[in-house]
């Protein structure tokens, strides 16, 4: 279905420095300035305060434990190194059904994979498999995973995390997606 176009942790850390060129500002600092403050998202952090590092759930990978890594470090940490909770996932949602340029500009369809199937900026744009306009974005390393769909006309958001990594995970975690939107819808 991807026509070999594949989604990188470079193409990230690349977008992140062309922001950072762009706004005259660190990367990091931008997403906590543009996203995070304006959202009132407090317990998402790029690095965890000392006070909250005893929240961080621990992490596996096919059921053996795994150490926490800091993607913040790696280049910009455009890559996934955010940290967050339910209530700030939530907060950022809610926030992707706002009239707002950074959503509108991230929504865009930029590049067609398939009939209906779009890369946008990180988010998927797909309106095929006889599902509904949606949004969507999976992310995970080798001690977490999470998909996050918005149904942009529906006005609905779905965010699974886990804290188990594996192949089948992934898979399991989108027929839940897609089994929960259809319950609610």
């Amino acid at each position: 279905m991807h026509n070999g176009l594949n989604y990188s942790n470079f193409g990230s850390n690349l977008m992140g420095y062309i922001l950072e060129k762009v706004y005259q500002k660190p990367f990091q600092q931008l997403i906590i300035s543009k996203i995070i403050e304006k959202q009132h998202m407090y317990d998402t952090h790029f690095h965890t305060p000392r006070d909250k590092r005893n929240r961080l759930a621990n992490g596996y990978l096919l059921g053996k434990p795994r150490p926490e890594t800091n993607l913040a470090k790696t280049l910009w940490g455009a890559e996934g190194a955010l940290k967050s909770t339910t209530t700030d996932m939530l907060k950022y949602i809610r926030y992707q059904f706002k009239n707002d340029a950074i959503v509108k500009e991230s929504h865009k369809k930029l590049y067609e994979i398939d009939t209906d199937y779009w890369i946008g900026y990180y988010w998927w744009n797909i309106k095929n498999q006889n599902h509904d306009v949606h949004y969507r974005h999976d992310g995970g390393i080798s001690r977490a995973k999470n998909v996050l769909v918005i149904y942009p006309e529906k006005k609905i958001g779905i965010s699974i995390f886990t804290n188990e990594s594996a192949i089948s995970v992934n898979q399991e975690l989108s027929n839940l997606v897609y089994n929960i939107y259809n319950e609610l819808k």
